[in-house]
């Protein structure tokens, strides 16, 4: 994953690691509206993915979202 590369420490290839970018900044880079990628944060938060404090968003469950994305293609 993109942001996995770009925010994850190297010396910390396991567990969560944080993103630390606004919503608008995510929308731009995934092409879609501010709007539905604060829906699907919700829904990924309800579901114990992310959590989300601020403009951070901490991926907990890096395997559950790459099984989604497998969905996709």
């Amino acid at each position: 994953m993109l942001l996995e590369k770009r925010f994850r420490r190297e010396t910390d290839n396991e567990g969560p690691y944080t993103i630390g970018m606004t919503r608008e900044d995510l929308a731009n880079i995934v092409g879609t509206s501010t709007e539905s990628v604060i829906r699907t944060l919700t829904e990924f938060k309800d579901e114990k993915m992310v959590s989300i404090n601020g403009r951070n968003i901490t991926i907990n469950d890096t395997k559950k979202l790459e099984s989604i994305k497998q969905g996709f293609y």
